[in-house]
């Protein structure tokens, strides 16, 4: 069976990565029902999410990586794409374009702001908080993913404010609670 999992996921233009443990147990016809296969663990495919509406990533990073799934997104800066520089008027319209960059590249997975489960917010000056917030809040609307704010040192390019998400990419529903607020 692990041979001809191979020659599936080959064919469908998965790269397998055979330096690690697992995958070179699940791979291996002499090894069969040993390592993944016998955990019960199965291939995930991982895919490149990448848009031109979305600044260019500044380093050794992918814009965004979807994993069965889940979509792990780039911090995003307020950068505008077609320049390559900041956007000007300070923290609002830095975080504005951010998450407008965000969207973009949510959009390329077909996706928007509510398939958003967690972000992760970093800030030059944690003064800027309540600035932030007052943009963030016109991008995430009714049940607000998951946050983790942190202010830190320095960010890409002197940017003010850098925002990293997690999604699920695909239908969601939201759980129903009954009448004593249990799900």
């Amino acid at each position: 069976m692990p041979g001809k999992l191979l020659r599936v996921f080959l064919r469908a233009g998965c790269k397998v990565q055979s330096s690690t443990k697992a995958a070179q147990f699940s791979l291996d016809p002499q090894r069969r029902g040993v390592g993944t296969e016998a955990a019960g663990m199965a291939t995930l495919v991982k895919k490149i999410i990448h848009t031109a509406k979305a600044p260019a990533a500044v380093g050794p990073y992918s814009q965004a990586v979807l994993v069965d799934r889940t979509m792990y997104i780039a911090g995003q800066i307020g950068m505008d794409p077609s320049s390559g520089q900041l956007v000007p008027g300070g923290v609002k319209e830095q975080t504005k374009q951010a998450l407008k960059n965000m969207g973009e590249i949510l959009k390329a997975a077909y996706c928007d702001y509510g398939n958003v489960v967690k972000t992760t917010v970093l800030m030059a000056d944690m003064k800027d908080f309540d600035d932030v917030n007052e943009i963030y809040k016109q991008f995430f609307k009714g049940d607000f993913p998951a946050r983790a704010a942190y202010q830190v040192a320095a960010l890409p390019k002197g940017a003010r404010v850098e925002i990293e998400a997690v999604a699920i990419s695909g239908p969601l529903c939201d759980a129903q609670r009954d009448t004593k607020g249990n799900l």
